[in-house]
């Protein structure tokens, strides 16, 4: 897997979190989460037969995408969304490096309505948990180990950036 090496956020000297922290700590992230996801991509085939169709929404560098895209060689496809560029570039060159010819990723955000938004970029020399970037701050944006300007992304809407 591409990874930023700086994708994890400290909460102590020997503590952290993130999916690059994971990724680089243990060689895996979350395998109870994505087991339980396989899991319920074989039974909607095992109920409905192949054809099957997973959605990432927020992707990142692809974890979910891989695995999908992987256990559904042959019976299904994947699409997979990430809406920060840098974090993009990750997430296609892991489905090329895994061969998965069955995932479809795309450069862009998803949400409630149809429009554009302005995406603010953190600076990835930093460490900070990317995974954890949200595209709008509200009252529970968490702190992903730097502070995130939103000031020109509440102005409205100016195009995904």
């Amino acid at each position: 897997m591409i990874i930023n090496r700086h994708d994890y956020q400290m909460v102590d000297q020997k503590n952290g979190y993130g999916v690059g922290y994971q990724l680089l700590n243990t060689s895996s992230c979350e395998p109870q989460e994505i087991d339980f996801a396989l899991a319920l991509l074989k039974k909607r085939r095992a109920a409905f037969g192949d054809g099957v169709m997973a959605i990432d929404c927020g992707a990142n560098v692809g974890v979910h995408t891989i695995e999908w895209a992987r256990l559904m060689y042959g019976w299904g496809e994947v699409i997979s969304f990430e809406a920060q560029e840098r974090i993009y570039y990750a997430l296609a060159g892991n489905v090329a490096i895994n061969n998965c010819l069955n995932v479809s990723a795309r450069f862009s955000a998803v949400g409630a309505i149809c429009s554009q938004i302005e995406i603010p970029e953190p600076n990835y020399l930093v460490p900070s948990s990317f995974g954890s970037f949200e595209l709008r701050k509200s009252e529970k944006t968490e702190y992903i180990g730097q502070y995130i300007d939103y000031k020109k992304n509440q102005d409205g809407p100016a195009g995904i950036h």
